[in-house]
This record gives structure tokens, sequence and C-alpha cells, in this order.
């Protein structure tokens, strides 16, 4: 698909107060960092929200752990 504007779409009388965002959800955060759904977070929302937003990727945590394991003569 070329980036033409045949496959656009226009509106014309788009408001700005009809835009409305929301929140992720804290589990909501975890399933997009790939963390299994049986993980257990504990604390209130605001707490679980802080903590998700402080983790480190599953993705990304592997390679590190590798990463590390390399450096220190261990398997790949």
């Amino acid at each position: 698909m070329t980036t033409v504007d045949a496959h656009g779409i226009l509106i014309d009388d788009l408001d700005i107060d009809d835009c409305h965002f929301r929140m992720l959800q804290p589990r909501e955060q975890l399933m997009a960092q790939r963390f299994p759904r049986s993980y257990i977070m504990h604390g209130n929302k605001g707490e679980q929200t802080m903590q998700a937003g402080n983790s480190v990727s599953v993705n990304a945590s592997q390679w590190i752990g590798q990463r590390v394991a390399a450096a220190l003569g261990g398997a790949a």
C-alpha cells in the first residue's frame, strides 16, 4: 500500500472533544510486556501501575540474561 490519500479516511467535522483516551490497567500493561497471565502483582491499583511501569519486559529480560550469562562464561 502506498502513502497516497486514496487509502486515507477524511473526516472534516472532527472535534477534539469527540476524542477520548483511557489509561491502561495494570494487567493490560503486563500483557503488553508479555508477562504470563498467572503473574501475580500485590498492592492497590496505583502500586500495581507503578510495578508494571517500572518492570522490564520479558523479551528484554531474556536478552539481557543471555548476554550476562555469556559474559560470565555460561551458555548463551
